[in-house]
C-alpha cells in the first residue's frame, strides 16, 4: 500500500467492491433459485398426490403457503414470482377440491341409492328385529354423510344429498 498512489488504491478498492457486489448478487440469485425450487416442489408434489393422497396434497399446499410467508422469501424472491406461486397454489387447491368432491359423491351416491331403495320397501319385516333394522338404516345415513365429510356442507350437491336423506326420514319414523 505504501508504494501505491491514493488513486490506485481507490481504483483497486472500487474493483474489490464491484467483485463483492457481483459475488453477493450471484449468491442471492442461487439462494432465490433454490428457494423457488423448494416452494415449487411443494406445489408439484401436491398435484401429484391428488389421485392417491388428497390430504397429503392439502398438506403440501399448506407448506407452500406457509413458506411464502417467511422473511427470506420477501428478501430473495420477486413479487411476480411470489404471485405466480400463489396462483399455482390456488389452481392446485381447486383441483384437490374437485377431486375430493368427486370421490365423495362417487362414494355417497350408491349408499344413498341403497338407503332409498331400502325405505321404498316395507321397512320392518319378521326377518330382523326393529332395533336392528333402524340401526342399519341409521348406519346408511351415517355412511352417506361420512363419504361427504371432506366436501363443504354448503356445496349444492351435498345439500341435494341432505335433502334426499331428509325425504327418507318420514319413512323411517313411520316405519
Amino acid at each position: 500500500r505504501q508504494h501505491l498512489s491514493p488513486a490506485a488504491i481507490q481504483n483497486l478498492q472500487t474493483q474489490v467492491d464491484a467483485f463483492q457486489a457481483r459475488s453477493d448478487a450471484l449468491r442471492n440469485a442461487e439462494k432465490a433459485r433454490v428457494l423457488g425450487e423448494f416452494i415449487g416442489k411443494f406445489i408439484i408434489h401436491a398435484e401429484e398426490d391428488i389421485p392417491h393422497n388428497r390430504r397429503g396434497a392439502y398438506g403440501m399446499l399448506t407448506n407452500a403457503t406457509e413458506r411464502l410467508k417467511k422473511a427470506d422469501v420477501k428478501e430473495l424472491l420477486t413479487a411476480k414470482s411470489v404471485d405466480k406461486f400463489r396462483s399455482e397454489i390456488v389452481r392446485v387447491t381447486a383441483l384437490v377440491d374437485e377431486a375430493t368432491k368427486k370421490a365423495g359423491l362417487e362414494n355417497a351416491h350408491p349408499i344413498l341409492k341403497e338407503l332409498e331403495e331400502r325405505v321404498d320397501q316395507p321397512i320392518f319385516t319378521d326377518d330382523e328385529p326393529a332395533w336392528k333394522t333402524m340401526g342399519s338404516l341409521e348406519s346408511f345415513k351415517a355412511k352417506v354423510r361420512g363419504a361427504l365429510y371432506e366436501v363443504p356442507k354448503d356445496d349444492k350437491d351435498v345439500k341435494s344429498i341432505e335433502a334426499r336423506i331428509g325425504k327418507v326420514e318420514p319413512a323411517l319414523r313411520a316405519g
